[in-house]
């Protein structure tokens, strides 16, 4: 992919949007720095907040024939320039008054912005303490669970390795002869072995699973924890 990268702007009524080449035939659509998905269209990405200020335009130039006093015949050239001077003067001071007023709306518009800001940082604020709140609980939780978890999985991990082993202990040890029939030798014997290799398989499998699904927890856990 190309390091440069060229970018157009398409502005469709209060909706800015990007659109990035890479030089070749690859577009990414970017809306407030958002990435375009494609499957979702752009309604579904939020509007740049405008604000409505008042336009105040500067004042038109005067014109020669606006001159309140006609000193055209003065025989002083400074007091024949006055009426030049004063409409220059009254232009300058209803442009600086225009300046002044644009300046003024858009100071009282940021005004009432920082006071949103503040109002939308207290929001944030509580809902920051809230999930601060639910993540202590649920760590909390989370620590029970790894504790109670790794003991049970410490002792089911050795019951099932044991399984093999205590099941030849008992083909190994004989039953006393006088208690002993055609099926019955080993205390083995007393057991359905079948039965008991079935809930083996079944619980080793069962083991499995759940501890697969923990790790799937932990793992999920941990990109919660990193976001």
């Amino acid at each position: 992919m190309s390091s440069s990268v060229s970018e157009a702007v398409a502005q469709t009524g209060k909706l800015v949007v990007h659109v990035a080449k890479n030089g070749q035939s690859d577009q990414l659509l970017l809306c407030l720095d958002s990435k375009r998905e494609p499957h979702r269209t752009l309604s579904a990405y939020p509007e740049p907040v405008l604000v409505d200020i008042v336009d105040i335009p500067d004042p038109s130039l005067p014109s020669p024939s606006q001159n309140s006093v006609a000193l055209d015949d003065a025989s002083d050239p400074a007091l024949k320039a006055l009426p030049s001077y004063e409409m220059q003067f009254r232009y300058h001071f209803h442009r600086g008054h225009a300046i002044y007023s644009r300046t003024q709306a858009r100071f009282e518009a940021c005004e009432r912005l920082l006071e949103e800001q503040k109002v939308q940082e207290k929001a944030l604020e509580i809902a920051r303490g809230n999930l601060d709140h639910f993540y202590k609980m649920i760590n909390q939780n989370y620590v029970d669970f790894m504790k109670c978890y790794s003991q049970q999985h410490h002792v089911h991990t050795n019951l099932l390795a044991m399984f093999v082993r205590d099941k030849e202990k008992l083909r190994s040890i004989r039953v006393m002869p006088a208690l002993q029939t055609a099926n019955r030798k080993c205390l083995l014997d007393f057991v359905k072995e079948e039965s008991l290799q079935k809930t083996w398989e079944d619980c080793n499998s069962l083991h499995k699973q759940f501890q697969n699904k923990v790790s799937e927890f932990l793992e999920s856990l941990g990109t919660m924890q990193n976001i």
